[in-house]
């Protein structure tokens, strides 16, 4: 199921109780990368009840099983609401998204920089936090912890997208220039998440006896941006 099928089939159930849809993300923009990326959906509903939401549960229970993300429900007021706690989430909606059927939800909302910042060091720190419990619970296999690096890794472009914003840039589209951008504001090297979209496009591969140095690497570049954001923005 495709997100233009799955829009059709929710107009049906929701009729005039549906008041938009909205795919974003890499799949709005052209940027889609096949089992890395996702199908994002928004569903905006004139009425945000249980037993309104319920009306998909067929609908949703074959898209999450074609192997596509749960899509989000929100009413027009709480999309309004919502701006100042996910301020990555809606620059980044409000950069790349398309609209499926409906009005534009996110074409008036207006972020702060101060709930962005937060936001920014937040989601960096409580990442940092994960990767090293699940480094000390898998260090003892090097396939798992590529994996890892491999999966974990696509958040992190999100939040780089938002400390650019902070430093008054326009996030590059370009992952590679994003990258760019965020070594010379952070002064440090992020080669490790160049290797890292190389590894996905098959163009480099790593021996298993490295994915320690990797993982360290990969950290010490994370924790270079938590720097940045904790002192320098």
């Amino acid at each position: 199921m495709n997100p233009n099928e799955l829009a059709n089939q929710l107009k049906s159930i929701y009729a005039d109780q549906l008041e938009a849809i909205i795919l974003y993300g890499s799949a709005a923009d052209g940027e889609f990368q096949k089992g890395y990326s996702d199908y994002n959906i928004i569903i905006v509903l004139k009425n945000l009840t249980p037993a309104e939401i319920v009306k998909s549960n067929g609908v949703v229970k074959k898209w999450v099983k074609a192997g596509n993300s749960l899509p989000l429900f929100f009413s027009r007021r709480i999309v309004g609401e919502a701006a100042d706690v996910f301020p990555i989430e809606f620059f980044d909606i409000k950069e790349r998204h398309r609209v499926l059927e409906g009005f534009d939800p996110f074409e008036e909302i207006e972020i702060n920089p101060k709930n962005l910042r937060h936001q920014c060091e937040h989601e960096l720190r409580s990442k940092l936090l994960s990767l090293r419990s699940r480094l000390a619970a898998l260090a003892d296999s090097k396939k798992e912890l590529i994996k890892l690096i491999l999966e974990s890794s696509s958040s992190f472009f999100a939040i780089f997208g938002g400390v650019a914003r902070l430093a008054g840039l326009k996030p590059d589209t370009s992952k590679n220039a994003l990258l760019k951008q965020l070594e010379t504001l952070t002064g440090s090297s992020l080669a490790i998440f160049s290797e890292i979209l190389e590894l996905r496009n098959k163009t480099r591969a790593w021996k298993k006896e490295d994915a320690l140095e990797k993982f360290e690497q990969y950290l010490t570049s994370i924790e270079a941006v938590v720097k940045y954001v904790n002192k320098e923005v």
